[in-house]
C-alpha cells in the first residue's frame, strides 16, 4: 500500500510512494533455493534510486524505477535458463548499484513515451468555430493524406450525383 510519512496514502506526481521500512533477513534463506517473485521485488526497490543506486531503508521508492530495475533483473534472470538464487540475491542487497551486467544492454531512449491526452472541446471552443468563416482549403490541408484521400473520394462521388 502507498503510504507517504506521515501514514496517509500519497499520490504526488503520478506515483505511488512506499517507504522501505521492513528489512528481510535474506541471509536464513537457503542460498541455492530460486529466487521468489518477492524476492526480485525487493531487488527492484533496493536498485530504485537514481542511475539504478540502492536505497536504504526509510527512503521513497520510484516505482518506475523499481519496475524498471525488476525488469533488468528478469531480462538476464529467466525462470528456466538461468533462475535467479536466493544466493546471488543475497550478494545483490549488499551491492551500492545494480551491477553493470544488468544495465549494459538497456536503452532508455526506447522507453515508451505517454502520449499527450487530448484537449477536451469547451462550449467557448465551439462558439469561436462557430463565428469563424469555415475555410474548406485550411480543412482540407489539416488532415492526414489518407483522411484527405477519403475526403476527395467523397466529395467527388457526391459532385457526380450532383
Amino acid at each position: 500500500m502507498a503510504t507517504s510519512t506521515n501514514g496517509k496514502h500519497a499520490h504526488g506526481d503520478n506515483r505511488k510512494i512506499y517507504i522501505m521500512t521492513t528489512k528481510i533477513d535474506y541471509s536464513k534463506i537457503d542460498p541455492n533455493k530460486l529466487a521468489s517473485y518477492k524476492t526480485h521485488q525487493a531487488l527492484g526497490i533496493r536498485f530504485s534510486g537514481k542511475n539504478y543506486k540502492a536505497i536504504e531503508q526509510g527512503e521513497k521508492v520510484d516505482w518506475t524505477a523499481a519496475n524498471v530495475s525488476k525488469a533488468l533483473i528478469y531480462s538476464i534472470h529467466d525462470k528456466v535458463t538461468n533462475p535467479l538464487t536466493h544466493g546471488e540475491a543475497q550478494k545483490m542487497f549488499l551491492m551500492d548499484q545494480l551491477p553493470p551486467k544488468y544495465v549494459k544492454n538497456y536503452d532508455a531512449s526506447k522507453r515508451a513515451k505517454k502520449a499527450p491526452k487530448a484537449k477536451k472541446t469547451t462550449k467557448k471552443d465551439i462558439a469561436e468555430d462557430e463565428k469563424a468563416p469555415f475555410d474548406p482549403i485550411a480543412a482540407f490541408a489539416s488532415m492526414s493524406p489518407k483522411d484527405a484521400k477519403a475526403m476527395l473520394k467523397m466529395l467527388t462521388a457526391a459532385a457526380k450525383k450532383a
